[in-house]
């Protein structure tokens, strides 16, 4: 079993969990029924872009079989992990937005720029996420690689 890397690139900027779909209820005016519209906040549009700009730029051949996605997520270092005895390096981050959230939203970028059919294709995610050493900015590494032969 053999992998084609898809694409391999560096997102700059915070990443965003794709949020939960939010729901409100009103009186419609024409039929005085109550009702419910769905609306998505749209929150993670900005860094769902930046992963859509970086994918464009680096060029891809679109993945037409499984896919295996690596996601390292590096979030801006809070002020309580800036002392001297905290490390230098990266830390884990295990607070929110969730890995799988964050995942959520790349995926629906890299399928609204055509890399695969669907995200469904994608069966071994993994997005890892740390807070950012001292001095770094947040960004993220984003690789894709598609199942291409066995044996």
């Amino acid at each position: 079993m053999y992998y084609r890397t898809v694409i391999d690139i560096r997102v700059d900027g915070e990443p965003k969990g794709q949020p939960r779909a939010r729901a409100f209820s009103y009186k419609s005016k024409a039929t005085g029924k109550p009702s419910v519209r769905m609306y998505d906040p749209g929150t993670a549009e900005g860094w769902k872009s930046a992963i859509a700009m970086a994918a464009k730029e680096a060029g891809f051949e679109k993945a037409e079989g499984a896919v295996r996605l690596r996601a390292v997520m590096f979030f801006k270092r809070p002020k309580r992990l800036m002392r001297k005895i905290d490390p230098e390096g990266p830390i884990p981050k295990t607070t929110t937005p969730d890995p799988d959230n964050v995942l959520k939203a790349i995926m629906d970028a890299l399928t609204q720029v055509g890399l695969w059919h669907d995200d469904r294709q994608c069966y071994d995610p993994h997005p890892t996420c740390y807070y950012a050493a001292k001095g770094e900015t947040p960004y993220s590494l984003i690789q894709v690689h598609e199942l291409v032969g066995g044996n």
